[in-house]
C-alpha cells in the first residue's frame, strides 16, 4: 500500500491509500521526491474534468527508481529520474520516425494513467529521463 491523492471527482481529492503499483515489462517503479501542481490539473479537480475517476493527478515529477521491471536495459535500482509524462504508442508512423509528441494513440501519465501525486508511480523505461545525479 501507498498514499496518493486521489480524485474522486469534482473538487473532491482525498489522500488515501491505495495499491503500490508494481512495474510491468519496460517499466519502472519510481519512488517520488518531488512533484509539481500544473494548471492542467486544476480544472481536473476543480472542475471535475478527470479522463476517469477515481484518478490520480501528478505529471511533473522526479524521483529515485525502487524497482525494474523485464526489460530494462537503460536505468537501475537507485537512478534519479525526472518523469516524462508523454507515452506514445511507439507503433504508429510518427513514433516509429521518432515524433513521439505527435503520436494519435498516446497515454499520460498523470491524466490517463495513475501519476506522481503519490509515493510511487509505474512509467515507461524509455520516456524518462536519467539524470544521473549523485
Amino acid at each position: 500500500m501507498m498514499k496518493a491523492g486521489v480524485v474522486h471527482g469534482k473538487e473532491d481529492i482525498r489522500f488515501e491509500d491505495i495499491a503500490k503499483p508494481t512495474p510491468r515489462d519496460k517499466q519502472v517503479l519510481i519512488k517520488v521526491k518531488y512533484t509539481g501542481v500544473c494548471g492542467s490539473d486544476v480544472p481536473r479537480v476543480n472542475d471535475g474534468a478527470s479522463h476517469f475517476f477515481p484518478n490520480v493527478l501528478g505529471h511533473e515529477f522526479s524521483g529515485v527508481i525502487e524497482e525494474i521491471g523485464e526489460g530494462v536495459t537503460s536505468l537501475k535500482a537507485g537512478d534519479r529520474v525526472a518523469g516524462v509524462p508523454l507515452v506514445p504508442c511507439m507503433e504508429c508512423v510518427d513514433c516509429q520516425v521518432g515524433d513521439y509528441s505527435l503520436c494519435k494513440n498516446y497515454s499520460f501519465i498523470g491524466s490517463r494513467e495513475f501519476g506522481s501525486f503519490a509515493e510511487y508511480v509505474v512509467v515507461p523505461e524509455k520516456m524518462q529521463l536519467n539524470l544521473k545525479m549523485k
